[in-house]
């Protein structure tokens, strides 16, 4: 990956803006539920004992400003991710194709290719994801999960142990996870030069397949790689897929956990009711984030695995 610094380096500048509008976005995104548990502890009880109602349309203006400057500071961070993505896998595919141009016969013959034209394609496309997905969800997933806890532990220390307690499950998984399935990603990339390279094989040499009887051969060769490569990119999936659901499992059953927790805090009278109600929020947040994470990991595997062999 750090050979392929220079490539980002030229549009660095446009990158930080796009990770500080998902900063700003995210945090923007953040107040909300906390604006919602003063307006039902505090600005509601205070209009039952005679305020105005104006201190609730105050709040409730405050909130959705809050909503669509994250709206705006997403869309317009998206746009540049995309932008400057694509202008850093334009610049490396060229760069690539250049480098290929330039190897001598044998240089050629001992890539192959197949692979060559793997690199070409698939490669740096999955490099072009990384980059992509870093900039989408690997600033906003981050902050939405401290930012979430942050939160929860200034409205409610025993009720974000629950949360706390879950989330080495979660750590625990993903990293497992990733460094089981960078190797497999890794495989499956070489088993898909070797289908390029079947697949050219036969268009070239359709008039010898034919004239020779070979057509049945040359199925079974396509019908072995290909069943290889289905098996470790199935294999692969398999294993990224369980962090899905063990991350939402994990999740609900801590969702499940406040709820129950928080009835008891609520009638004791140690919280109130809003707090349950901005927890159950930065709780659904959290679950996005992480889960955001977790797709991070996965396309890091992918970016990974294609960056090696970029490089």
């Amino acid at each position: 990956m750090k050979k392929l610094m220079p490539y980002i380096k030229p549009y660095m500048w446009i990158m930080i803006a796009t990770l500080a509008l998902k900063f700003f976005a995210t945090t923007a995104e953040l107040m909300i539920p906390r604006l919602m548990q003063t307006i039902i502890d505090t600005t509601v009880p205070a209009v039952k004992n005679g305020a105005s109602m104006s201190q609730v349309y105050m709040m409730g203006g405050v909130m959705l400003l809050f909503a669509v400057f994250a709206l705006v500071c997403h869309i317009i961070s998206n746009r540049l991710g995309a932008y400057s993505g694509g202008k850093v896998t334009q610049k490396l595919r060229y760069d690539l194709f250049e480098k290929l141009g330039k190897l001598s016969a044998r240089q050629m013959d001992k890539l192959t290719t197949s692979s060559a034209v793997s690199r070409l394609t698939s490669d740096t496309y999955n490099f072009n994801q990384l980059l992509t997905r870093i900039q989408r969800i690997g600033i906003r997933g981050p902050i939405l999960l401290i930012g979430g806890i942050i939160m929860m532990l200034s409205m409610d220390l025993q009720l974000s142990l629950v949360l706390i307690g879950l989330l080495p499950i979660i750590s625990i998984t993903v990293i497992l996870v990733t460094r089981r399935t960078v190797p497999l990603f890794g495989k499956a990339q070489e088993i898909q030069d070797d289908i390029v390279r079947v697949c050219q094989e036969n268009i070239t040499g359709i008039r010898v397949i034919k004239a020779l009887s070979k057509t049945e051969y040359e199925k079974e060769r396509f019908h072995k790689v290909n069943n290889e490569h289905s098996a470790t990119s199935q294999k692969a999936a398999m294993i990224n897929n369980i962090t899905s659901p063990i991350t939402s499992i994990t999740m609900n059953l801590g969702l499940t956990l406040v709820v129950v927790a928080g009835a008891f805090r609520v009638n004791s009278g140690a919280i109130e009711s809003g707090v349950i109600v901005a927890f159950l929020q930065y709780f659904t947040k959290i679950l996005m984030a992480t889960m955001g994470i977790t797709r991070i990991f996965i396309m890091w595997s992918k970016g990974e695995a294609s960056a090696k062999r970029i490089a």
